[in-house]
């Protein structure tokens, strides 16, 4: 499963503007790549239904506007941490830091993730698997920020790959406004 296009936004409004490096600290990019995956696997869970259909997560892509010495690898640590809470420790991604110019509406980061589907079985006894809290609810954990989504708003399957922005914005056939 593809994920593209997410912004560090929490209820419609994003939260971290300008570029790293210039108006963002270090900390602010890191919070602001954190948020920005938090809203990249609350869109995989929703076009899946849980995250416990997801073995793992392959790669994490993080486009930074950064200045040439604020570009460093470190940026994505709050990314990646979710990403280890979601799937564990032991399913790293690899992780990629792009540098990019002038992101949309003056964002900071943007982020994608592939995602590997895990088969029938293995979700079933991930669903069953007493004693060890739920992936969402271990997304949710410290990270009150955003809230996942409902299941009354479930994109269609067929849509999950969509980028983010692309599906905010209407574009997407089929989207009922």
């Amino acid at each position: 499963l593809f994920v593209s296009g997410h912004d560090p936004e929490r209820r419609g409004v994003l939260r971290y503007r300008g570029r790293a490096g210039r108006e963002l600290t270090p900390a602010q990019t890191r919070a602001a790549v954190r948020l920005a995956t938090l809203n990249a696997l609350a869109a995989a869970r929703a076009g899946v239904g849980s995250l416990a259909r997801l073995r793992r997560c392959v790669a994490l892509t993080c486009f930074v506007d950064a200045t040439p010495d604020a570009l460093r690898h470190g940026v994505v640590a709050g990314g990646v941490a979710v990403v280890r809470q979601a799937f564990g420790p032991a399913n790293a991604p690899v992780v990629w830091l792009r540098p990019a110019r002038g992101l949309a509406g003056g964002m900071p980061v943007e982020v994608e993730l592939w995602l590997e589907l895990a088969d029938a079985k293995t979700a079933a006894q991930s669903a069953r698997n007493a004693g060890r809290r739920s992936r969402a609810s271990a997304i949710r954990g410290p990270y009150q920020e955003r809230s996942l989504p409902s299941t009354k708003r479930r994109r269609p399957a067929a849509t999950a790959g969509i980028s983010g922005n692309a599906w905010k914005s209407g574009r997407c056939a089929g989207r009922k406004r």
